[in-house]
């Protein structure tokens, strides 16, 4: 059991040992997994992610990163030349909280970017299904010609079943007065409220 042990870490550091190789790596659950520019970006989108949870975001890298071997600047690791980031949100952000999702954005993945900010693009989407405009049906206007004796009360309950809505026919006909109405007057009627 122990030579099996020593084994299985020896062949763990002579993974990560000579150019070119990066090596394995210990996942979140405990298991270990080859040190790829695949899992470094899929890494990198979780992180992002996380940090715009309150946003609901997901995050889309396309640009796989290069390896970096250590110099005098940067430890090495996994670096992207230049990267775009899509952001995407389930529903339409107001300026400050675009401003606020890609201030976000560039904070998690900068250090990883060689040349800074500068070299990082953050583009933000939202999936939002756009709502058609509400319709209301047409209505047919319905008209009616003023016959003798009739009154906007007689009116009223011929079409609407009562007397009482005679202001609603007054004030679809501006202009028109009860006491003066004349034979043949065209009145709009309109739908009953």
């Amino acid at each position: 059991m122990c030579r099996a042990l020593t084994a299985l870490v020896f062949l763990i550091l002579l993974a990560g040992c000579g150019e070119g190789r990066q090596g394995i790596i210990i996942t979140g659950d405990g298991s270990l997994a080859s040190n790829t520019a695949e899992r470094a970006k899929t890494r990198a989108e979780e992180a992002i992610a996380k940090d715009l949870l309150r946003f609901q975001a997901t995050v889309v890298i396309a640009q796989l990163p290069r390896w970096r071997d250590e110099s005098r600047v940067r430890d090495e690791g996994w670096y992207w030349d230049m990267v775009q980031v899509d952001v995407t949100v389930p529903s339409p952000l107001t300026p400050a909280e675009r401003d606020t999702v890609s201030e976000m954005t560039k904070r998690s993945i900068a250090g990883a970017v060689i040349g800074g900010s500068s070299s990082l693009l953050v583009v933000i989407h939202h999936t939002a299904v756009a709502t058609k405009p509400t319709v209301t049906p047409s209505i047919p206007v319905r008209h009616y010609s003023v016959q003798t004796g009739d009154t906007l009360a007689d009116i009223s309950m011929a079409f609407y079943g009562t007397t009482q809505l005679w202001r609603v026919i007054v004030d679809a006909n501006p202009g028109i007065d009860p006491a003066t109405m004349s034979v043949g007057t065209d009145l709009i009627i309109p739908p009953k409220p």
